[in-house]
């Protein structure tokens, strides 16, 4: 419409070829409808855009709590694994937990270089990092301790300070799963308002400009008629 409107108005200029013949009234409704239709084309534009927009926001969050999930998981299994290595000395229970160890390091290598460019995710996981560190160098400490040779006051004591690390750890972890839920909720009502709102405008405009073009179009046919009876 926009490139055909731009012909018609530069040949227009040249009234041996084309003469505008249209009164007032007929342009401007044209116009208008004109006008409907490239507004309803803006506007579905921008409501598939922020569509797409929140099916990204909503994948990545998804993969976010994927990652932290795994984190929590591997950290857990240091702890199980410093355990049965406290209580039984067997080496495969330290070969478990070093393991276990470096595949939570590996996981949060990955998991900052996916929220790196996002400050809030960025922040959330900066703290939930630092505890889970805080929490493989104690579980370091309790195995070289346990290697030493402590009593079993002193291994009690260890073992509670680290499932007060875990405590913690978890405790970050359902609030950034929190968060994240509530954003992905929040952007999916903020969706869902922009697709009601797309809706209505293309259905109510698409009414408006049936209805302004077949009311021009009856009107020159009637002119038509009109001057065709006059000859």
């Amino acid at each position: 419409f926009a490139v055909l409107g731009l012909a018609v108005i530069s040949i227009s200029w040249q009234r041996s070829v084309l003469s505008w013949a249209l009164g007032k009234k007929a342009t401007a409704a044209f116009a208008g409808g004109l006008a409907l239709i490239v507004f309803i084309g803006l506007n579905t534009s921008r409501s598939e855009v922020r569509v797409h927009e929140t099916g990204h926001r909503q994948a990545h969050s998804e993969q976010v709590l994927d990652g932290i999930t795994g984190i929590l998981a591997e950290v857990a299994y240091a702890q199980n694994h410093t355990r049965g290595y406290v209580i039984t000395g067997d080496e495969r229970f330290l070969r478990s937990y070093l393991s276990a160890a470096a595949v939570c390091n590996r996981a949060m290598d990955a998991q900052r270089r996916l929220v790196a460019e996002n400050p809030r995710q960025l922040q959330q996981f900066t703290l939930l990092e630092a505890q889970v560190k805080g929490a493989l160098q104690w579980f370091q400490q309790v195995i070289d301790a346990s290697r030493a040779g402590m009593t079993d006051a002193i291994r009690r004591q260890m073992v509670g300070h680290g499932e007060d690390l875990m405590d913690n750890v978890r405790a970050t972890f359902h609030q950034i799963e929190n968060e994240e839920r509530q954003f992905v909720e929040q952007s999916k009502q903020e969706a869902d308002s922009v697709a009601r709102l797309s809706f209505l405008v293309i259905s109510t405009g698409t009414f408006f400009s049936l209805v302004i073009f077949l009311a021009v179009l009856f009107a020159l046919n009637h002119a038509v008629v009109e001057l065709r009876d006059s000859e």
